[in-house]
């Protein structure tokens, strides 16, 4: 069966759902910010504000979403490729486990290059291997404890992408088994 229209309109498709998810993950949009006291592992109070953030740190993940479409005799497959961590991010993590100290440890130190803001004398400090496990576990707790908030990019932009391109997919899919029929 030639399917070449159809195989034109879900690659039309794959490049507009990617593009809309690459453009949901770097939308500045209000996002819950905690601020919290610990006793231990437990948070005695939490103050939430919401703040303009971007779902993305680094945009690593934005660069990596890709798409591959493949068609076989009767059924058509697009499939979304991204990172690994991507997942996390469309589903959220839920409250009680925690991070993976080495993967924690990379988006630390590579993805988000951050640096130790030492309060007492308000200056950037180098970040040290004690200065970074602190930081590690201060992260990990707030995640065990709050779980990481949902940020849907992906789902939202198959479903608009399908909302544009659903009548063209079908009449691709038609006008390419009428060619096979008169074939």
């Amino acid at each position: 069966m030639n399917n070449e229209k159809l195989n034109k309109v879900l690659n039309e498709y794959g490049s507009r759902a990617t593009q809309l998810a690459k453009l949901e993950l770097g939308t500045y949009k209000p996002r819950k910010v905690r601020s919290s006291t610990w006793n231990g592992m437990t948070p005695t109070s939490t103050k939430i504000t919401m703040r303009k953030r971007r779902a993305v740190a680094s945009g690593k993940l934005q660069n990596s979403i890709r798409y591959n479409v493949s068609i076989q005799e009767d059924a058509a497959f697009i499939e979304f490729i991204m990172m690994n961590y991507g997942k996390f991010v469309e589903e959220g993590r839920k409250p009680g486990k925690g991070v993976p100290p080495a993967a924690l440890k990379k988006w630390i130190t590579e993805d988000r290059k951050m640096r130790y803001f030492n309060r007492k004398t308000r200056q950037f400090e180098a970040m040290t291997p004690s200065k970074l496990n602190g930081l590690m576990f201060t992260i990990n707790r707030s995640i065990k404890a709050f779980g990481i908030e949902a940020r849907p990019f992906m789902k939202p932009s198959e479903r608009r992408a399908m909302l544009e391109f659903a009548g063209k997919i079908a009449k691709a899919f038609g006008e390419d088994s009428i060619d096979d029929i008169t074939d």
